[in-house]
């Protein structure tokens, strides 16, 4: 797999979906976050990113290490497949049971020109199934995925399905990663309901794949921040080595640590 089809396959894993908030950075907008001026630029770079479609079925399995607001430590076991199908494709995340949680299954059906759907059932508990599935929109899925600091929604990349739109030409910082980025801002339409305001995000500029995200409330504040650390090679396959979100507002943390599988 080269490393440019990672980065691809990255679009789909992350995350956020990504979404959160950065030392030393505010919106353009000082203040409070109100509305941004969408342009044709912007939305047409989102198209692109939401019309990528994964060429095949690809499973990831890795552990979710969380450390929450008090500074306690636990880890959750999550296998993530990418499934396409006629006029999109579905991502299903399940989470392994723990002594503390029972198990949780999410599906976020990304389908051609719609909103995405979650199909989400929660944990029951410790050493359970997950409980029956129930249907939600964008703007409830800013759920915790199995008590980590993603949320479903970040996962779901909500914030690029918003209709406000920004590609930020100004940006001060444009590389990420040591990768060169494009940098656009996204508006949410109901932030009481989506817990996010503004949205800016860091998109590789070859493959589009978002590799640093911020977030903002509607009091320019930061709320998370997400991130890619680093690529190792393994088998001939490029893998990230860590994806990290970082919650400002409780000071916990939650890594992803994954590794690719063969099909």
């Amino acid at each position: 797999m080269s490393a440019r089809r990672f980065c691809q396959l990255l679009a789909f894993v992350c995350a956020a979906n990504l979404c959160f908030a950065q030392e030393g950075s505010a919106p353009s907008t000082p203040g409070k976050v109100g509305a941004i001026r969408t342009d044709a630029e912007a939305n047409e770079l989102v198209r692109d990113i939401l019309a990528q479609t994964p060429e095949k079925q690809t499973s990831l399995s890795g552990v979710l290490k969380i450390r929450d607001a008090e500074g306690k430590r636990s880890e959750v076991p999550l296998r993530y497949t990418i499934i396409p199908e006629e006029g999109g494709w579905r991502g299903v995340y399940e989470t392994g049971s723990t002594p503390w949680r029972g198990a949780e299954r999410l599906i976020i059906l990304h389908r051609d020109h719609q909103p995405n759907e979650y199909i989400y059932s929660p944990a029951g508990g410790p050493g359970d199934v997950p409980k029956e599935p129930m249907r939600l929109t964008g703007e409830q899925a800013a759920i915790s995925l199995a008590g980590s600091d993603f949320w479903l929604s970040d996962l779901g990349m909500e914030f690029l399905h918003w209709p406000e739109q920004r590609l930020v030409r100004d940006a001060k910082i444009k590389m990420r990663q040591s990768r060169p980025c494009k940098v656009i801002e996204s508006a949410s339409p109901n932030p009481s309901a989506t817990k996010y305001a503004l949205v800016r995000s860091w998109l590789d500029a070859e493959s589009g794949a978002p590799i640093y995200a911020e977030g903002f409330d509607q009091d320019g504040q930061g709320i998370k921040i997400f991130s890619i650390h680093g690529f190792t090679k393994a088998n001939g396959r490029w893998q990230p080595k860590e994806l990290e979100m970082l919650n400002e507002k409780t000071d916990s943390k939650t890594r992803l640590e994954f590794s690719l599988e063969p099909k």
